[in-house]
């Protein structure tokens, strides 16, 4: 037991109660935070993770397999909970499929192709006239070589990150 003259020590639970109550005053005196706004709170996506399905979708659209390609595409929804601009879904849904009958087709005159990828850059947008939120995009080069090893650079392609992954983004 401390002497009079000796100061005392709080209790472990003092402090903690004091400490919690610390951080709620000053919760309460500051604004809160709206979703919109924050930051991401989910770690930034792996660049890797990125490469291999920029090589998945490349793989499967110019091979013509809609289904894994539509999968590894922004779907509608996605897309209108970032951007600011309006969409249907009819024209969406006709642009993709559009994109996607066309790599089919290149991928078709091409015959068996072996699909790379380049990692050009990733950034995260902040939420602004274009965007409700944050995103995350990933520029990747795909890289594609044909059946005599001639390898054809591509357009950059944009990438999307979202809660289920990268995600082709047709639209800017």
């Amino acid at each position: 037991m401390p002497s009079a003259s000796q100061p005392r020590s709080a209790s472990p639970t003092a402090l903690l109660a004091l400490a919690l109550l610390g951080c709620g005053a000053a919760a309460q005196s500051q604004p809160p935070v709206t979703a919109a706004a924050a930051a991401p709170t989910r770690p930034p996506a792996q660049d890797d993770d990125l490469v291999g399905v920029a090589v998945r979708f490349g793989t499967a659209a110019l091979g013509g397999d809609r289904a894994i390609a539509r999968r590894l595409t922004l779907t509608h929804a996605e897309l209108v909970a970032m951007t600011t601009r309006r969409v249907t879904a009819a024209d969406y849904e006709r642009e993709v499929s559009g994109f996607l009958d066309g790599l089919a087709r290149e991928g078709g005159e091409a015959g068996p192709v072996k699909v790379t990828a380049k990692l050009i850059k990733t950034e995260t947008l902040a939420p602004g006239e274009k965007r409700r939120r944050f995103v995350q995009i990933g520029v990747v080069q795909l890289i594609v070589t044909d059946g005599s090893g001639q390898a054809h650079d591509g357009p950059p392609f944009l990438f999307v990150h979202t809660d289920a992954g990268w995600r082709y983004a047709v639209r800017q």
